[in-house]
This record gives structure tokens, sequence and C-alpha cells, in this order.
């Protein structure tokens, strides 16, 4: 008599491999996962007795099942209203084989198919100390009430008029009001696409930019007037506020985006470098005269004047060829 071999049961060739369909929202990021059942198919649709319960009026209450055949995976159509489709196909099928990253569409759901054997991206590095203090609840209530004093007080030192509070308090409110709807822009980014809203972090960033583009100019004023760097302060101006720019939509993309920290901050140069471009042409294109020309109004101590002028009887000597070479530049401009 032969002997007894226990053999490991054979699996019915209509049996389903291990994997996950998951329903995809409008951006395409998982709002669920299912993991297939390796001897029952699985039933979609609006109903409830089906496995897969779907909260979308254009799919059918049984509208696919997903189940094995000899080719693979397949989904098949039960006879639904609106059909199934592949992601941007418009043709209709009653079957679709199902590889890895398929993903089909019926109603406005989409599904998407990944065997368990799915190769997962590596794992991202937790975002840094350095960045986390950007988090910190109190940093909005400190830096807004600091930029709109630091506005109040620009405002006040730069106007010639007589002092009108409701004009004041217009100038005050109008950057708050811009750091509030630019904070609000990419908290929303960030609730699409980190899934956090972080309203606070961007408050956060949007004001210590808006500070460092005010202190920055008040720099400049102050170190053009101490060097007599007047032909420098507009360059050295934008590119102060090129870099500032670029900061700022780093740190925003920062907590938008899962994509490398080098790859934000490149765009965020890219984009930077892309806006000084287009305002430097707008420069280039204007004309050199003007009839409001830009100057200082702001009083600063003699004491901070480190370079010496031009004394007053070297100018009027000067003055003649000045003349001949302005009467020279109309007439070119004129032409």
């Amino acid at each position: 008599m032969d002997p007894l071999v226990l053999a490991r049961p054979v699996e019915p060739a209509t049996a389903l491999r291990p994997g996950v369909i998951e329903v995809l929202d409008r951006n395409g990021q998982v709002a669920q996962r299912l993991r297939l059942d390796a001897h029952a198919p699985l039933c979609v649709g609006r109903a409830y007795d089906n496995d897969l319960i779907l909260d979308d009026p254009y799919v059918s209450p049984h509208h696919l099942r997903i189940e094995a055949g000899p080719d693979g995976i397949s989904a098949v159509d039960l006879d639904s209203d609106n059909g199934l489709y592949l992601d941007d196909d418009e043709q209709r099928h009653t079957r679709l084989v199902l590889a890895a990253d398929t993903v089909i569409r019926l109603g406005e759901t989409r599904l998407r198919y990944r065997p368990s054997d799915y190769s997962v991206p590596p794992t991202l590095a937790a975002v840094s100390q350095p960045q986390r203090w950007l988090e910190r609840p109190w940093l909005p209530l400190l830096l807004v009430p600091a930029t709109a004093g630091f506005t109040a007080l620009t405002h006040l030192l730069e106007s010639v008029e007589r002092l009108r509070p409701a004009k004041l308090l217009l100038a005050t409110a109008a950057p708050l009001l811009l750091i509030a709807l630019w904070a609000g822009l990419w908290a929303l980014a960030s609730r699409l696409f980190g899934h956090r809203f972080r309203y606070g972090v961007h408050v956060t960033i949007a004001s210590i930019a808006l500070l460092g583009a005010g202190l920055l100019e008040l720099l400049l004023d102050y170190l053009g007037f101490a060097l007599d760097l007047d032909g420098l302060e507009l360059p050295l101006q934008a590119l102060g506020g090129t870099l500032i720019g670029a900061a700022l939509l780093y740190g925003h993309l920062c907590y938008c985006s899962q994509v490398s920290r080098r790859r934000l901050a490149l765009s965020a140069g890219l984009l930077a470098s892309g806006v000084l471009a287009l305002v430097s042409l707008q420069q280039l294109a204007r004309d050199p005269f003007s009839a409001a020309p830009r100057y200082h109004i702001t009083l600063k101590p003699p004491a901070f004047q480190l370079h010496q002028g031009e004394p007053s009887a070297e100018f009027f000597q000067r003055l003649p060829q000045l003349q001949q070479r302005l009467q020279q530049a109309l007439a070119e401009s004129a032409e």
C-alpha cells in the first residue's frame, strides 16, 4: 500500500490574487482602501449589500464586480446605467483586465488596483527641527501686530500730509488683509495636497516675508543715504526682494508638498527669478525721464552720512555742462 502523502491544497483557478482596490478622490489621492478577498469576488455599487459601497449618484446600485478569470483579475460591468471605462478613455467596456496601477472609472468615481507586492516609495525624512519653529502658535500673534506697527510707522514717516486716522488705518489694514488672503490660499493648497490646513503657519511665513521686505527697503534706504548708493539701491533692492520671494515660496511649498526640499528650493528660485526678469524688463521699457522722480522723503540724521558729497561750488561750476547734456538728451528723446 502506498504511503499517504499530504499535499498542499491547490488554490482554485478562480481565486483572486491578494491586492488592494483604492478609491481615488478628485486630486488623485487615496480616499479609501479595500483588500481583496482571495476566494470571493468584490461587488461595487451604491446598494448596501455591496462589498464596496460608493456614495456616487452616477453609480448604479450594483455597478460592477471584480473577479478572477483565466487572464487575471478583471472588472466586469453588471449592466450598469453609466458603464465602465478606463481612466481617461471614453470607450465603454463590459470587462477590463486589471494590471498594477490600472485606474477604472464608474460614474464620477475612480478606482485603482494595486497588488500586494506593489513597491512603495522610500520613506520620506521627517521635517527637521529648524522648520518646526514656524508651527509655534504664538508666532502669528507676535508677527501680525509687528507687521501692522511697522507699516503704520513707515506711513507716518513717509507722509507729508496732515495726519488722517482713516488714511492711516487703511494703510495699516491693507497689508494685513493681504496676509490673510495670501495665507488662506496657501492653507487651502496645504489642505488639498498635504491633508492639513496649517493656516497659522502660512500666516507666519507671509508676515515674516512682508516684514523682511519692509526692513530690507529701510536698510537699503539708510545705506544709500550713508554711502551715496543711489545708483545701486534699486538693483540691491531687486536682488533682496528676489531672495525674500524665493524664501517665501519655499516656506509655503514645504507645507504643501511632499517633494524633496532640493526640488522645492529650485522651483521657488526659478519662480522668483522669473518674476525678477519680468520686473526688470518692465523697468527697462520705461521712459528714463519722469515727471515724478523717485527721491527719499524721509529725513535722516546728518551723522549717518558717511560719504562726503560734492561741494556746492564745484557743482555750480559744472552746471553749464549739465544743462548742455540735459538739452542733448531731451533732443534725442524727442526724435
